[in-house]
C-alpha cells in the first residue's frame, strides 16, 4: 500500500499511518528517490516550469501526503521518523539541534533549524546522525497544515499547544 503520495483526499488529512514493514537500513537505502527528485527539479528548471531553488522546490514537492511514520535502522540503533515531523537530537560535541523531516516513498529527508530559526538545506539521512544523536532522538511536534507556506508554528505532540519552530541553544 502506498501511503505517501501526492493525493490529498479528505480522509488522508487527519490520519497518521505507521508503516509496519519493519525497519529500513539507512546505510543500504537506494539513492533512487533523491536522484529522481533532483532530476525532476532539473527538468522543471530547464523547461521554465519552476524558478525555485532546489530546497524550496523539494519542500513544496514533498509536502503532500499522509503523515506516515517509518522505522529505520542504523547499525544497532532503531528509530522512527514521521513525514512532516519536528525532532530534537542531542550530541555531546554539537549540543542540541532541531530538524524537520519529510518522507518520500520511505526515504527520509531532514532540514535542520539554523541559529536564527531559519530552515537549512534538505539533507538525506544515511550517515547523517551519530549513535548518541539517535539515542536522544525525540519528536517534539508536527505540521498538519495544508501547504509548506502555512507551516508557521508546529503543533506540540505532548500538550496540543502551538510552539514555534525555534533553534535550541
Amino acid at each position: 500500500m502506498k501511503l505517501i503520495g501526492h493525493g490529498s483526499g479528505e480522509l488522508e488529512k487527519n490520519l497518521h499511518f505507521k508503516n509496519n514493514s519493519g525497519p529500513l537500513d539507512v546505510e543500504t537505502m537506494s539513492r533512487d528517490v533523491p536522484l529522481a527528485l533532483h532530476d525532476s527539479w532539473l527538468r522543471e528548471r530547464a523547461s521554465g516550469e519552476t524558478t525555485l531553488d532546489y530546497d524550496l522546490w523539494l519542500e513544496g514537492h514533498l509536502w503532500s501526503g499522509v503523515p506516515v511514520e517509518q522505522q529505520y535502522r542504523q547499525g544497532l540503533a532503531t528509530f522512527a521518523l514521521r513525514h512532516r515531523g519536528l525532532y530534537r537530537i542531542k550530541d555531546p560535541l554539537r549540543g542540541a539541534r532541531s530538524f524537520r523531516c519529510m518522507v518520500e516513498r520511505q526515504f527520509p529527508f531532514v532540514s535542520f533549524v539554523g541559529a536564527q530559526g531559519s530552515n537549512l538545506p534538505w539533507l538525506t539521512v544515511p550517515g547523517l546522525f551519530t549513535v548518541d544523536e539517535l539515542v536522544s532522538l525525540r519528536q517534539v511536534g508536527e505540521s498538519n497544515k495544508e501547504s509548506p507556506e502555512e507551516t508557521g508554528p508546529y503543533e506540540s505532540v505532548r500538550d496540543g499547544q502551538s510552539s514555534a519552530l525555534l533553534p535550541i541553544g
